[in-house]
């Protein structure tokens, strides 16, 4: 690992493997100017990793509505981050979620015991309108055993960036068209950042990590793989 110094920003590179990431920062990176850290993937066979995804989410992917999630920075990792401008030779945590080439298998709320298929919440629809006397009892995504996904996604791109960097194309590939009734063209500038601070906050604000926190983020870039039917 080298650690250099260029124009005022520290730089740190790593070799992995055939290839090599890097990790840029700033003299300030405990500011709100902090730069991103670009991953680039290494070498290795191909891993496949679990991801959660609410019914919202897993629609928007499956109709083509997102293509890239952004998941929190655990503060134990960052903090590996940060103590990495001092301390060159600690190692750095690589994205929990994988690398480009990697897969994710994904987790949604289902029920594998209702009848001779497994059925996904994210379908919508009722079981008493198919004729079944009452609405089955869903399981958490969490508990979704990897045999009993139906999505399997592939790892384009892995990118580290503070929450409210996000611009108006990133919202959309996040999936905040499928949060707002409004098409992309009825957007005016920043409208597409607005839905998505929402649609964060609504999942993330209740765990301490709101769009005003602004923490660092893993952007995850990612096309469909396969779903199975």
């Amino acid at each position: 690992m080298n650690l250099i110094h260029q124009g005022g920003d520290w730089q740190c590179l790593k070799k992995i493997g055939d290839s090599e990431f890097e990790i840029s920062y700033n003299n300030h990176f405990h500011g709100s100017t902090s730069k991103s850290f670009d991953y680039y993937p290494g070498g290795g066979n191909v891993k496949e990793y679990p991801i959660l995804f609410s019914g919202e989410m897993v629609r928007a992917i499956l109709e083509g509505q997102k293509s890239q999630t952004r998941r929190i920075i655990k503060p134990e990792i960052l903090d590996k981050f940060i103590n990495l401008i001092w301390n060159p030779n600690e190692n750095i945590n690589r994205c929990p979620f994988g690398q480009p080439g990697d897969r994710l298998w994904v987790r949604e709320t289902f029920n594998n015991n209702w009848c001779d298929h497994i059925i996904y919440k994210a379908d919508g629809g009722s079981a008493k309108a198919a004729g079944y006397a009452k609405e089955p009892i869903w399981k958490p995504s969490i508990h979704m055993p990897h045999w009993a996904s139906r999505i399997t996604l592939e790892i384009d791109e892995v990118r580290v960036e503070r929450l409210q960097d996000i611009d108006d194309d990133g919202a959309i590939a996040e999936g905040a068209l499928s949060y707002s009734p409004s098409t992309k063209s009825d957007w005016s500038v920043g409208f597409g950042v607005a839905c998505f601070r929402n649609l964060w906050d609504s999942t993330c604000a209740k765990r301490g990590f709101g769009w005003e926190v602004n923490p660092f983020c893993w952007v995850i870039k990612f096309h469909i793989l396969e779903v199975a039917s």
